[in-house]
């Protein structure tokens, strides 16, 4: 009787490490189903990869009407960070800051720049600024 007793033992046990290893299994894609579906939620600051039109609505008027808090609720965690950044205008341009969404540009007086040269270069990286997908007006200082 012991050695039926073992088996039903033995048994027993390999139901239960099957069962156990089934369930394991199962909770483990479970997991990895739910953060997938949890990092696939989309802010509504998203990139969209369009370009702008005439028409095109600009955030920054949208932000008129926010306070500080709701407009940084907006932003995705990049864009948070980004908005932090103060590049330097001469190792920069208008494209990147667009891409990056860039909160700052530091301007270094010197001669190189005419003032035709300078406001053309403020009104780019502006426009670059309020297209990005933050959407807010860069500071630009020195």
């Amino acid at each position: 009787m012991s050695n039926s007793n073992s088996k039903i033992n033995s048994k027993i046990t390999i139901m239960t490490r099957s069962f156990l290893s089934r369930f394991i299994a199962i909770s483990l894609c479970l997991t990895v189903i739910l953060s997938m579906s949890a990092c696939g939620k989309k802010n509504s600051t998203n990139k969209t990869h369009s370009k702008p039109t005439k028409e095109a609505k600009y955030k920054y008027k949208e932000y008129a009407n926010l306070s500080a808090e709701k407009i940084v609720e907006k932003l995705t965690l990049e864009q948070k960070a980004s908005q932090m950044v103060m590049a330097d205008c001469k190792k920069t341009n208008s494209d990147e800051v667009k891409r990056e969404d860039y909160g700052a540009i530091l301007s270094i007086p010197n001669s190189i720049y005419t003032r035709d040269d300078w406001v053309k270069s403020v009104d780019e990286f502006q426009k670059a600024a309020i297209e990005s997908e933050a959407g807010i007006p860069i500071i630009y200082g020195n």
